[in-house]
């Protein structure tokens, strides 16, 4: 993300003049650097399998694997022919939540492939709160061939080899328990010598993550969903080969790729395909051995580590929705059976009582959450997670069958926001995801936001009673939630402006983006808000573009990328393209390397906080909307 910071020295140990990047290209499942240097061209690709959407076969029905593709092309761009060799190496800090841990190395070789590892030297899988992985097995296998070598070493010890013209030693068979740090780092290296290249020559290898154990959910391990059908990464290697895989991400990306331009145009497609794999890398599929099916749990990553936290799969979850609507109803089942008291039969007993949707399950890797911890949040993830099931049910063909067992707490939910909609009982402090703008804290019980989403779970629940039949009840939530569109519009409308728009708080002026109302156009909900709401929003937020995209509230110096790109969603094109420019020209011209951040200061494009989070999924609202566009004068 970004350019190069010019304070910074990017050179480290042995690293030897450097090549000069050219290109850069990323893909939903592929990001493809091209250097250049004395007449040689490498072109390096990294390819995860990230699917999206579950990939069956007569053998696995899995989302996406566990493991990254990097493959290296060396071609004569001078018409000479040159002596190429290549060096490649990944450090223990990979596997450990701390520089300074143990961490231990082996290698074994199955059929033609050498598969090196590293891992903590203490495993304790999934036992430990932590953000960073300290679990678990990093493997890179590497097809034996003429001219490659590769072992666990110290890293001075490998990279001075290379840098001496020697070939990385190879490692026949090694355990040794050695200090991942800052001054002796364990490295998985690799060396090739591709000879004399003129035209183009590749080599590949494979790195794979064995989490050992997937998840912690109230006392029951749940191992990874991949290994419920392959025992360990030489199998699951073996079966779903780089010959096999490199293919379907190649032309899933040509299909993407084609639909975001068709959709959003050049700049549109950029950056939702920067946020592929950052939201499908937030998820941990698992295999439940009581219900004999598969889970999935989401990550905040970065903010707090929490586990399935809904105001987090809710921004990511129009990505889901758009690739597959299964994925996002197995990251909900987890909640449901939290809030409908089934945590007992996995060992762990919690009696949740609250008359309103949890906010998360614990924090990663454990579910252990009693209902006093709660992060409550209670009109905004109600809501969330009815027009979450609403969409999901939508887009199965109104299939409601595995809802049977959760109905009452959806009447539950939806009857507590009747009961505290628009207005009447929200005396109470409020939380909701906005708690990192410091205007929120003082008008939460009247933030107008947090009021719109609410009657739209309202409105959602009622097109799920229509479904299931029971008409006149779903008549009234309807007929409700439409009443209370009209209050919010009455109390909400500021006229003191130039432009006429909607207020940040019911009691003060100000402004913010409506973000949440864009699940009116993902659902269709007929005869809610009206288009004159869309339109007068986006004119406003039109008018109020800093540099590198419109603040999340009038008092606020700084966004959210995915309400940003949500509230682009919501409008006409004019309306999502201005949005848009401004977010990718963010994520051109940051100075902040990290992994694409939501949380953004919007004139200076540096990083407020937040980062990697699987939030961005919602870049992808208008694939789900731009054919229930507002219709603006």
């Amino acid at each position: 993300m970004g350019g190069d910071d010019p304070n910074v020295n990017y050179f480290y140990d042995y690293a030897p003049l450097t090549m000069k990047q050219v290109k850069l290209t990323v893909y939903p499942t592929q990001t493809i650097y091209v250097f250049q240097r004395g007449g040689v061209q490498l072109t390096v690709t990294f390819t995860t399998p990230a699917f999206g959407h579950f990939f069956p076969t007569e053998s696995w029905n899995l989302h996406a694997l566990p493991l990254t593709y990097i493959t290296f092309e060396v071609e004569s761009i001078d018409q000479k022919p040159h002596h190429v060799e290549i060096y490649f190496d990944i450090t223990g800090e990979a596997v450990v939540s701390s520089d300074t841990t143990e961490v231990v190395g082996s290698t074994v070789v199955v059929n033609d492939t050498v598969y090196h590892s590293v891992g903590n030297v203490q495993q304790n899988p999934v036992n430990v709160v932590t953000d960073r992985i300290n679990w678990g097995y990093l493997y890179v296998a590497i097809p034996q061939s003429n001219g490659t070598s590769s072992g666990v070493f110290y890293a001075t010890k490998s990279r001075s080899y290379f840098m001496s013209g020697l070939p990385v030693p190879n490692a026949d068979g090694v355990a040794d328990t050695l200090q991942a740090s800052v001054q002796q780092s364990l490295v998985v290296a690799a060396s090739w010598d591709l000879g004399v290249v003129k035209e183009p020559v590749s080599t590949h290898l494979t790195l794979l993550y064995d989490h050992l154990q997937g998840i912690n959910y109230f006392g029951t391990q749940m191992i990874p969903l991949w290994k419920h059908y392959f025992s360990n990464v030489s199998y699951l290697l073996q079966a779903l080969p780089y010959s096999t895989i490199k293919p379907v991400c190649d032309e899933l990306d040509d299909g993407i790729v084609q639909q975001l331009y068709t959709v959003g145009g050049a700049n549109y497609s950029s950056i939702a395909s920067l946020a592929w794999r950052q939201t499908l890398g937030g998820l941990q599929a698992v295999y439940n051995p009581l219900l004999n099916t598969s889970w999935i749990f989401l990550k905040e990553i970065s903010s707090c580590g929490c586990v399935s936290t809904v105001d987090v799969m809710f921004p990511a979850s129009p990505l889901l929705l758009w690739s597959d609507p299964e994925v996002l109803r197995q990251i909900i089942l987890p909640i449901f059976d939290y809030a409908n008291n089934q945590t007992y039969k996995y060992g762990f007993k919690i009696n949740y009582t609250y008359a309103f949707a949890p906010h998360h399950l614990g924090y990663w890797p454990i579910c252990n959450l009693p209902p006093s911890g709660q992060e409550n949040m209670p009109i905004e993830e109600t809501a969330n997670l009815i027009l979450m099931v609403a969409a999901i049910v939508q887009r199965q063909s109104n299939n409601i069958t595995w809802l049977a067992p959760y109905w009452h707490i959806l009447d539950q939910w939806a009857n507590y926001l009747m009961a505290n909609l628009p207005d009447q009982n929200c005396s109470c402090a409020q939380m909701t995801s906005e708690d990192c703008s410091s205007t929120t804290s003082t008008w939460l019980p009247r933030y107008d936001v947090v009021v719109g989403v609410g009657i739209l779970g309202m409105a959602a629940f009622g097109s799920l009673l229509d479904i299931k039949g029971d008409k006149l009840e779903a008549e009234s939530f309807i007929a409700r939630a439409q009443f209370f569109v009209k209050w919010w519009m009455d109390h909400g409308i500021n006229t003191d402006d130039m432009a006429a728009h909607y207020r940040l708080n019911f009691r003060h002026n100000g402004w913010s983006l409506k973000y949440n109302l864009v699940y009116q156009r993902i659902l269709g909900l007929k005869n809610m808000f009206p288009d004159e709401v869309f339109c007068a929003e986006g004119v406003w937020y039109d008018s109020h573009m800093r540099r590198c995209g419109v603040d999340l509230d009038g008092p606020s110096n700084f966004t959210k990328i995915d309400w940003e790109m949500w509230a682009a969603a919501m409008g006409n094109e004019t309306h999502f393209q201005t949005i848009t420019n401004k977010v990718y020209y963010f994520a051109n011209h940051t100075r902040s390397r990290v992994p694409l951040t939501d949380w953004y200061y919007t004139e200076t494009c540096s990083i407020t906080g937040f980062v990697a989070r699987p939030v961005v999924g919602g870049f992808f609202a208008r694939m789900l909307t731009f054919q229930n566009q507002p219709v603006c004068t």
